[in-house]
């Protein structure tokens, strides 16, 4: 063996220097006295050459010392690149502390860590004192920490230690003396949980989340098992349905609760995840809310006898605020109202809408045909530095930003004077009022496939709610006329309303096609003329008026019927 480990010292000697590894990582099972070491290569059927050194012992002390290596072996990886090499430890008890260990594959730099390797006497000294005392005396020693992998865990590091100690003294209590001496990952889990639960209740400044949007340290949370107890689906909605948005604000709406114990904890993320993934998905579309609010999740969340298979109800929801908790969103579903005019909640059988309505209008308005809510006492610093100017879109522009519905120029700039394209638009309102893209077969020849703008484009033509400038062109890169705007808005509202006739000074330059869309927006007082009293049918769009009216159709006042 010896002459192999010095093949494997060349091999080092020929790399690049040494670095610990994410996708590396080493666990001891006490009971077994065995140490397994996992990890991912580049390639997958990739051989990988494991070498484990004995405590205090370094590369260059293999050729000289006979006991300076504890484990040797050259392994397989598998069809994903992934690899797993367990050892039985030898005589544990003379080995006792740090081993290092060193991952080296063909043409890659080699990959270290260590792992603590505690005595039979270091844990009995440990156990004794846990159950005698707790692990409030223990909770910064370090062999304490060493023995239960806490060093580099976070949460455990960062909270206060006296309340830590107080709810893991309490679980472990409930493992017997053995339990604790064989079954130490168990209790090291125990801990742990301990750890993240208090992280939460502390409100510690530190990272929860992935820049990826992942949960760190997601194993302690349980979310899979408690699913299962609950016949619900909190975890996958987490994982595949929030957007990073959304994750955030489950995260935050967890911090600071003081949850009692775990079980009230999981119950907490589970309840957050379903509410905020209503209204912060990462799709377009208002698919979510199926799954969501799916008949065991509703029981869940106490509300089993709801009824929500109303499309024009499943829209309203993806389109509204954020639900902070069950309750407003059952109080948010008694209070809707259908095309019948009667509550959509409850048990009777609901049906489908046949078209969308506006949640919310203002009352009248400003010189740039949109109504003026520049009094509002809640504007506050805008996100944008340049939309001075256009105080009555502050709080729209604001809004929409925040739900993920617009996007400025630049992160400090939203050019609120400029004018809004096409495409531009297209993306507006497919994102507020969460039309579905399935399949399209593109006869736009100015739609290019792979652009930012194709899957916002496709999804409204699909729906019909934007039509080309021709058989063959969808007018990328033109700017939106205002009646234009209002007749796309009226095709996504799918209203069949007409309006009495507006009173523009100017409507018989309005074309016969936006008309009805015209009047209808007219007459609920999202859309008045300007100064003079003319719409200026054929006149451009700015950003800042289609916002302001995106954001007057979906949120203010009250229902438009």
């Amino acid at each position: 063996m010896k002459k192999v480990c010095v093949l494997f010292i060349a091999l080092i000697c020929m790399t690049s220097a040494a670095f610990a590894s994410d996708n590396l990582s080493a666990s001891i099972a006490y009971d077994e006295e065995k140490i397994t070491i996992n990890g991912t290569v580049s390639k997958s059927g990739e051989d990988v050459t494991v070498i484990v050194l004995n405590p205090g012992k370094s590369l260059d002390d293999i050729e000289s010392e006979e006991n300076a290596v504890q484990s040797f072996r050259k392994i397989q990886s598998d069809e994903k690149g992934d690899f797993t090499y367990s050892f039985k430890i030898h005589d544990s008890e003379k080995n006792a502390g740090w081993m290092k260990y060193y991952v080296k594959e063909d043409g890659a730099a080699h990959r270290t860590g260590q792992i603590y390797v505690a005595s039979a006497t270091e844990i009995d000294r440990i156990i004794n004192k846990i159950t005698k005392d707790g692990i409030g005396e223990e909770v910064s020693d370090e062999l304490f920490l060493n023995v239960f992998n806490l060093s580099d865990f976070d949460f455990y590091t960062l909270c206060d230690k006296a309340k830590l100690a107080a709810k893991t003294d309490t679980l472990l209590a409930m493992m017997k003396r053995e339990e604790l001496e064989t079954d130490r990952n168990n209790a090291e889990k125990i801990i742990k949980q301990c750890s993240l639960l208090e992280a939460y209740n502390q409100s510690l400044e530190t990272d929860f989340l992935s820049q990826d949007g992942e949960l760190l340290r997601k194993e302690f949370y349980k979310t899979k098992e408690y699913d299962l107890a609950q016949n619900i689906n909190a975890e996958y909605i987490f994982n595949n349905i929030l957007n990073e948005n959304g994750k955030r604000k489950v995260v935050e709406a967890l911090k600071g609760k003081s949850f009692a114990g775990f079980e009230e904890f999981q119950k907490g993320f589970a309840e957050k995840t379903i509410l905020y993934s209503l209204t912060n998905a990462k799709s377009i579309g208002y698919s979510q809310i199926d799954v969501a609010l799916s008949a065991s999740n509703l029981s869940f969340l106490g509300m089993d006898k709801t009824n929500i298979s109303n499309t024009g109800l499943q829209r309203a929801i993806a389109t509204s605020s954020d639900f902070a908790d069950k309750e407003a969103l059952l109080n948010f579903i008694k209070n809707y109202k259908g095309e019948s005019g009667s509550p959509a909640g409850g048990t009777s059988s609901g049906g489908t809408s046949s078209g969308r309505k506006p949640t919310a209008v203002f009352a009248p308005s400003s010189d740039v045909g949109t109504n003026n809510d520049a009094s509002d006492e809640n504007i506050t610093k805008p996100v944008f530095n340049d939309i001075g100017g256009v105080e009555w879109a502050h709080r729209a522009i604001e809004e929409l930003y925040k739900r993920e519905i617009i996007e400025g120029k630049s992160e400090s700039e939203f050019d609120p004077s400029g004018y809004v394209t096409r495409e531009e638009f297209a993306k507006i309102i497919v994102k507020a009022f969460h039309l579905e893209y399935s399949k399209y077969d593109i006869m736009l020849e100015d739609v290019e496939m792979g652009k930012w703008y194709t899957p916002y484009v496709l999804a409204a033509c699909e729906e019909g709610v934007i039509k080309g400038i021709s058989e063959t062109e969808f007018g990328i890169g033109r700017k939106l006329s205002r009646q234009d705007m209002c007749t796309i808005i009226c095709r996504a509202l799918k209203t069949e309303s007409y309006a009495p006739e507006s009173g523009f000074s100017d409507k018989e330059k309005i074309e016969e096609y936006a008309m009805d869309a015209v009047n209808y927006l007219a007459s609920v007082n999202v859309i008045n003329g300007f100064e003079d009293n003319s719409f200026r049918p054929d006149e451009p769009c700015t950003r800042a008026q289609a916002v302001k009216i995106i954001y007057e159709v979906l949120y203010k006042g009250a229902e438009v019927e």
